[in-house]
């Protein structure tokens, strides 16, 4: 089979694997491009499957095949499914959140919500019952911001369908915060959960380190995940580092999302691109 062929092929395979699930009775929402034309959560999901296939080079069928596409690609993203700041019209039951690729500063977690200020309540309890000094209030509050969200995604992932668990301290040594699962084809991956700038900040330490190339970058950047190799010999593992965003997936609170819907999309293109059996 030519190479463009199978490009396309697997192409069409990745968007499907996506959005198969994607589509409702009820019909979509959209958001506006910067065109003002409409774009779906499930367009821009198809999208970046589609850009895993061909911009992560263990997906690509070949360099001149993938080239073509690749610049075709990038020239859409430019007015494609980047979302202008506009209200957006309602197509179906629930409004999809904007893509965007700025950075906020996150809010204090701490701030209106119960289940964060029993969990800390909880915490000054257990250090006092043992007889240590207990979190300051900085401390506590980068603790619960990266656990929140792990937390999130792991319950995210698993209404979504996939099974997920948490790692041990060994696999977190190898960056790795869980391993989800999609229990119909048995493969899975080992997940990484970072926000923005974090990931932007690995993303730029593993290019200056020569793990990856300006190519890989670029498909980091757009899709918000990318596989990356940890450990030494035998215990040498893939590792997909994922960019959790509040702009793509909500604002977290009391450990969860508010809708999962993008979680699992994402999810599934991950699997797709890197899932092992």
């Amino acid at each position: 089979m030519p190479d463009d062929l199978e490009l396309a092929f697997r192409m069409v395979d990745a968007a499907d694997a996506v959005t198969e699930t994607a589509w409702v009775s009820g019909g979509m929402t959209a958001s506006l491009k910067s065109d003002g034309s409409p774009v779906t959560e499930a367009d821009v999901a198809a999208e970046r499957a589609m850009l895993a296939v061909v911009l992560i080079p263990s997906m690509a069928v070949g360099q001149t095949a993938g080239r073509d596409v690749i610049d075709a690609l990038l020239k859409r993203s430019e007015t494609g499914p980047r979302v202008a700041q506009q209200p957006a019209p309602k197509t179906g039951p629930a409004a999809a959140p904007p893509v965007t690729t700025e950075v906020e500063a996150p809010k204090d977690p701490r701030e209106g919500d119960p289940a964060y200020e029993q969990a800390q309540r909880l915490m000054d309890w257990f250090c006092k019952r043992v007889g240590v000094r207990s979190l300051s209030d900085e401390q506590y509050t980068a603790i619960v911001r990266g656990l929140s969200r792990e937390i999130a995604v792991y319950r995210g992932v698993r209404a979504e369908g996939f099974d997920s668990h948490m790692t041990s301290r060994t696999s977190d040594a190898l960056g790795i915060d869980m391993v989800i699962t999609d229990a119909k084809t048995g493969k899975y991956v080992n997940i990484d959960c970072k926000a923005p700038s974090a990931y932007r900040h690995r993303v730029y330490d593993l290019l200056r380190e020569g793990r990856l190339t300006e190519e890989e970058v670029t498909a980091a950047e757009m899709l918000g995940y990318i596989g990356e190799m940890n450990g030494h010999g035998s215990e040498r593992t893939e590792v997909i580092v994922w960019r959790i965003e509040k702009e793509r997936y909500g604002e977290i609170a009391a450990f969860s999302f508010p809708d999962t819907a993008a979680l699992g999309q994402t999810i599934r293109a991950i699997l797709n691109t890197y899932g092992v059996k």
